[in-house]
């Protein structure tokens, strides 16, 4: 007889969203993304309003907007000329929710000045997070000068035209749950005249991907083998987040060539079981071996 460890611990995984590529411009009404599962737009412009060309979760009275496309493309049709697009393809997510917002600021002043204001949102799971701000104005103009980001988050692009309209993304690969803000200063121009302001219109939208979290767990966790004959055991893949289920490949491999090892299916959606079966050689001398069994998720 041998003793046969399969695990010394349970283990987990984690799956997030994570950027294909993106694309922003100030010269051009439309932005061609990489193709995937899911394309974020945003636009703004100054002086005229846009009538976006995608799906606006938000849009402050025309001038700056934020939202999603159907298709790998996020454009505008705008009487403007001066304004800004941009996009992000998005792959591997499970599920997701937005929090989305505005602000506005009116300058009466005779001099620029910096608006500093505020994005706030909580997580419950850790997720990845992605932050699509858009600033447009009316009158002398307002872009977006700098983002204080929450650790573990970094900046995709920040492209404006001139000093009258901005477009910015930001990619936060794992945040732990908890509450987060985000530092958001833009430049508003001083005022046409006396009886007609610069008037900042900035949108945003956070948008949030759970986590899709598993762990492996066998039961037991050692057996005691005789050589030449097989015995199994129960693998528990079980999901650990409120993430919908990915599909997990599964795998398993021993130390020993006097040792092997199968399992009922190679890819399970969790909560799933798997059987794990293990057959040894007469030949297979006494001791303590190891089975691993490996789970991965797409990402």
């Amino acid at each position: 007889m041998f003793i046969l460890l399969l695990f010394s611990n349970p283990f987990q995984a984690q799956v997030g969203a994570y950027t294909v590529g993106y694309s922003s411009t100030s010269t051009s009404t439309s932005v061609t993304l990489p193709t995937g599962n899911l394309y974020l737009c945003l636009a703004s412009a100054n002086g005229a309003t846009i009538t976006p060309g995608f799906t606006a979760l938000v849009n402050n009275a025309g001038y700056a907007a934020v939202g999603y496309s159907t298709t790998n493309s996020c454009s505008i049709t705008t009487t403007a000329t001066s304004y800004a697009v941009g996009g992000i393809t998005v792959n591997n997510f499970t599920s997701y929710t937005y929090v989305t917002g505005t602000s506005n600021y009116s300058n009466t002043g005779r001099n620029a000045v910096i608006n500093t204001w505020y994005i706030s949102f909580t997580l419950t799971d850790p997720s990845s997070v992605y932050i699509l701000i858009s600033v447009g104005s009316t009158g002398n103009g307002a872009y977006i000068s700098s983002v204080t980001l929450p650790t573990g988050c970094s900046q995709i692009f920040l492209t404006s035209s001139g000093t009258v309209a901005s477009v910015y993304a930001a990619y936060c690969k794992n945040l732990s749950p908890g509450s987060y803000t985000v530092t958001v200063n833009t430049n508003v121009g001083a005022r046409v005249n006396a009886n007609t302001p610069t008037n900042m219109y900035a949108a945003y939208a956070v948008f949030i991907f759970p986590i899709f979290l598993f762990n492996m767990s066998p039961s037991p966790s050692s057996i005691t083998q005789i050589p030449g004959q097989s015995n199994i055991t129960i693998i528990y893949i079980n999901k650990t987040t409120s993430a919908n289920s990915l599909p997990v490949s599964l795998s398993c491999t021993t130390n020993s060539t006097n040792l092997g090892c199968s399992l009922s299916s190679s890819t399970v959606t969790p909560n799933a079981t798997v059987i794990l079966t293990i057959n040894s050689t007469y030949n297979i001398a006494p001791g303590t071996y190891l089975v691993n069994v490996s789970g991965i998720a797409p990402n």
